[in-house]
């Protein structure tokens, strides 16, 4: 795979300090983060041509941003955000003392992206392009690289191609299933021992995901977030389709952040604030006539522990 044209940014703000020995990854799909420049890639409700205006995309950033400030995440991967500049915006100019030193997106073709803001230094970034001559474009892979607690960590942002459309999609989305499977594969060769968390919109119920995952990496374990919480505590999905809650947004990581040794994944949330849900107790789907609400997705967030810190 070629080398990525990925747009980076550092800022020169003051660094908020990461939580001693713990550490809160969070994902987040926003719904639709656009700025009011006509680039031709967007869809068509997004475009100044149409009725989107600075003052709609200045709505949209405040809402976005009390989300982010809300989550305090100190890794936080978004999804449909639409390109560099209206990233830009949202740190520098709604979170310029949130900390998030390091904020990227990959440059490429398509409507809306993946994008990583980070408070934690970032040792390396690659990112994993799938091509398929059905779809124009399909969002990349992110993968980050990090040294938490002294311990090697890959994190990688996905958002997998939507449901919506011809069945031929559920193959698409399993093969972009099947690219992450091959680097994690990679890196456990090359690199044993050290941690993978694979964070995102999968699209995907998180049961269906987790097996895939077991099957293309035995005998290596991979385990879900979603197992890790309590039911009853917090709504069971962080989705609402058709009548029902679904997993579709999650974490999932390898074997050793789980084995009591080090790193752990100690804990997990759906993030469902009352104000992020309607008067029927669902997200609160962002409205473009009104300019209320947040989100059709509820944000989900994963605790890392480094156990050999503890007091």
């Amino acid at each position: 795979m070629g080398r990525p044209h990925l747009v980076f940014f550092l800022l020169l703000f003051r660094l908020v300090g990461v939580r001693g020995e713990e550490y809160v990854v969070a994902t987040y799909n926003v719904e639709n983060l656009f700025d009011a420049v006509e680039d031709g890639a967007e869809y068509d409700e997004f475009r100044p041509s149409s009725f989107w205006t600075e003052e709609k995309v200045l709505v949209r950033l405040e809402a976005v941003s009390r989300v982010v400030r809300s989550l305090d995440a100190d890794v936080l991967i978004l999804q449909e955000v639409e390109n560099e500049r209206v990233l830009g915006r949202l740190v520098s100019g709604y979170l310029a003392d949130a900390g998030y030193r390091w904020h990227f997106l990959p440059e490429e073709e398509g409507a809306v992206h993946v994008a990583v803001l980070s408070r934690i230094p970032v040792e390396g970034v690659r990112v994993h392009a799938l091509k398929d001559p059905r779809v124009a474009a399909l969002r990349s892979v992110v993968e980050v690289e990090y040294r938490l607690g002294g311990e090697q960590v890959f994190l990688f942002g996905v958002h997998l191609i939507s449901r919506a459309g011809p069945a031929w999609r559920d193959e698409i989305r399993r093969n972009q299933l099947f690219l992450i499977a091959r680097r994690l594969e990679e890196i456990r060769r090359t690199a044993p021992g050290v941690h993978v968390l694979v964070g995102g919109d999968f699209n995907m119920e998180a049961d269906a995901v987790e097996t895939f995952f077991d099957r293309a990496l035995f005998p290596q374990d991979v385990h879900s977030v979603w197992s890790m919480m309590v039911p009853g505590t917090m709504p069971p999905g962080s989705y609402w389709y058709e009548g029902r809650w679904e997993r579709i947004d999650g974490f999932f990581f390898t074997e050793g952040l789980r084995d009591g040794v080090g790193l752990d994944v100690t804990g997990g949330e759906v993030v469902a604030f009352p104000w992020l849900l309607d008067e029927r107790g669902r997200p609160w789907s962002w409205d473009m006539g009104t300019g209320s609400g947040y989100s059709d997705h509820l944000p989900v967030k994963v605790i890392l522990t480094d156990l050999t810190r503890m007091k």
